[in-house]
């Protein structure tokens, strides 16, 4: 039996609830293992809309786990929140070296992985506001878009197209079609 997909998604004061929440609970419908992780000492925090999200570790707690993907979901200030975030920064970077998938959706392309630089070269998408901010990547309006090991999407509105393709790219074709099924996008027949 192959073992579970561990994912880290990173939430920060500000982050996109809706993304957020599509990203968790997609992947954890495909079996994915997710960490909800903090910035900071506090797990409970305020997202941009002022839904609260209950964290499940802070960032301390996942130093030197392996990831097999690492999914961030926009937001403002959360994006920058993560971004600014120096033990995040450095589990992204240590990830990014061991070629593993990275995701980010809304602002979080930009803000946070384009600021790194980890964008250069590489097609993006982005919620169209942060387009003209973009200084490494080369902007794509599409809703979804990979490039290599990084998937990005443009905004909340395709926050379950964007989880679905994370899902797609960590999974084997049934998995995604099952996911697909109980969210009846395909005909259960």
């Amino acid at each position: 039996m192959e073992k579970r997909k561990l994912v880290l998604v990173p939430l920060a004061y500000g982050s996109e609830e809706l993304e957020a929440v599509s990203i968790i609970d997609i992947l954890r419908r495909a079996n994915a293992k997710v960490d909800i992780v903090t910035i900071g000492d506090e797990k409970l925090l305020e997202c941009s809309k002022g839904v609260k999200i209950l964290g499940e570790k802070v960032i301390d707690e996942v130093k030197g786990v392996k990831y097999d993907a690492i999914v961030v979901p926009g937001g403002m200030p959360g994006a920058e929140n993560i971004r600014n975030s120096e033990e995040f920064s450095k589990i992204l970077l240590d990830h990014v070296k061991s070629g593993a998938l990275i995701g980010a959706i809304c602002a979080s392309p930009v803000v946070v992985l384009d600021y790194l630089g980890l964008t250069k070269g590489k097609r993006i998408t982005c919620h169209p506001s942060f387009a003209p901010m973009l200084k490494h990547g080369i902007y794509d309006p599409q809703p979804v878009v990979v490039d290599s090991n990084i998937v990005t999407g443009k905004s909340a509105g395709f926050a379950l197209e964007f989880a679905l393709k994370i899902v797609e790219l960590l999974f084997p074709e049934e998995v995604v079609v099952n996911v697909k099924k109980g969210l009846a996008l395909l005909e259960i027949i």
